[in-house]
């Protein structure tokens, strides 16, 4: 179906399916926009940007909508802007060790491509066909490559379509970076606020010849904090989660009888050479016998990339609530308990990386959203005191109302907003639903 968007005088043409055509289908935490379009070209979207900052319209772009439910409600909403259609590789030789790709490209068809040349891109996230716009906009990483650093480590350089709708680029395409301050860095997590990425320029990491993943099963959680620190301080694995009882019991029919009666477990992932995974995992096996009443299965090759490939579909984003909790690293053990009795009743699924202090948790509301705001600001203030902070990325709007998605405003809050005023002074994009609601 053609929908045709008429702004003044100008006209913006695009191709939606026909299943899309309900505007409602794309509205953001019940706020509905006048028109969805989905620009075929870089010089469309441009033309949709610039058309849109002259009229003073709000605009907010979705890649594969997995995260559209992070930020505040927004302010206004005119125009939704689907960015499917850019998905092309633009640059890709496998000996430079980098890739340039438009917005839309999803994860999926890049990893694929990555493989034919025992190469990929170490992002994971749990959502449906996520876009690469849509990954580095809202900085969602889950559960991320500890090992290769985060997405700000892996970004080199962008291109952006400023609200006014002129092109420009930040950063670089090769691993030397120029001199001075990166200015793509400031569009990770940004959720579209300062412009919609076009472009990204991304490093890419060969392939390990074999990998393992060690399972440590305890129902003491502060002592695989303990394991999850020294592992973290004396070897460089790829993948490391903490994950509770109720995320273990969603998958732990397809890990055999080793699951059962634990209440946690840690999994560590190493890459490599046949002896460097197998020295790693025996090392960690050592670690793990100083404590009492723990148990480890060993998962190698095949079995490892089945093992993570059934932890990512049991983190999935559809559960009503998920937050993300950031704390000291030392704190994630105490984070993870405090978590559980706040939301028992909700049988909360936890996950957490522990050499980064990062706690995240998803459960299913009912009715009583008065009761779960409670003790999300409950633990808020326990993050906010241990020197943390948590995000809710995903809530129903009635929490929405009830709470700001980000928490206490950050030092940095007034260089932010003067970033927000210099880039976009017409607050054309994703307005209301940053930090601070800029």
């Amino acid at each position: 179906m053609t929908t045709q968007l008429s702004i003044g005088i100008e006209k913006v043409l695009s191709e939606v399916d026909q299943q899309d055509s309900s505007l409602s289908n794309y509205s953001i935490d019940d706020v509905i926009p006048k028109a969805v379009v989905e620009p075929r070209n870089e010089g469309e979207l441009s033309a949709i940007l610039r058309i849109a900052n002259m009229y003073a319209l709000k605009v907010i772009a979705i890649g594969g909508g997995n995260d559209i439910g992070l930020g505040n409600i927004p302010s206004g909403l005119d125009i939704v802007i689907l960015t499917r259609s850019l998905s092309k590789i633009v640059h890709y030789i496998p000996e430079d060790l980098t890739i340039s790709l438009q917005c839309g490209i999803t994860l999926e068809k890049v990893q694929e491509e990555l493989a034919k040349k025992r190469q990929f891109i170490p992002i994971n996230h749990a959502g449906s066909n996520p876009t690469f716009g849509g990954i580095i906009a809202s900085n969602s990483n889950t559960p991320p490559f500890s090992g290769y650093g985060t997405i700000r480590d892996l970004l080199l350089g962008v291109r952006i379509v400023n609200p006014g709708g002129s092109i420009t680029k930040a950063g670089s395409n090769v691993v030397k970076n120029v001199a001075g301050y990166d200015l793509s860095k400031i569009y990770i997590g940004s959720l579209g606020t300062l412009g919609i990425i076009l472009e990204a320029n991304l490093k890419i990491f060969p392939l390990p010849d074999h990998e393992s993943t060690i399972m440590i099963f305890s129902n003491s959680v502060v002592d695989l904090g303990k394991i999850a620190l020294e592992v973290n301080a004396k070897l460089f694995p790829r993948v490391f989660e903490l994950i509770n009882r109720h995320l273990l019991d969603s998958f732990g029919r397809n890990l055999g009888s080793s699951s059962q009666n634990f209440g946690y477990c840690l999994l560590v992932m190493h890459g490599g050479n046949s002896a460097s995974v197998s020295n790693q995992s025996r090392h960690i096996e050592r670690m793990a016998m100083k404590y009492p009443k723990v148990k480890s299965d060993i998962f190698i090759d095949g079995e490892s990339v089945h093992l993570w490939s059934v932890f990512t579909s049991n983190i999935e984003t559809r559960r009503v609530t998920r937050c993300r909790i950031s704390v000291p690293p030392a704190n994630t053990s105490s984070t993870i308990i405090e978590t559980e009795n706040e939301f028992e009743y909700f049988k909360p699924k936890i996950f957490a990386d522990p050499g980064r202090g990062v706690v995240y948790f998803s459960i299913k509301v009912g009715e009583d959203s008065y009761l779960l705001t409670r003790r999300l600001k409950h633990l808020r203030k326990f993050a906010e005191d241990t020197s943390g902070n948590l995000v809710l990325e995903s809530a129903p709007t009635s929490i929405k109302k009830e709470m700001d998605v980000w928490g206490s405003l950050p030092n940095a809050f007034e260089i932010m907003r003067k970033l927000k005023e210099k880039f976009d002074p017409n607050h054309v994009l994703s307005p209301g639903r940053y930090v601070g609601g800029i």
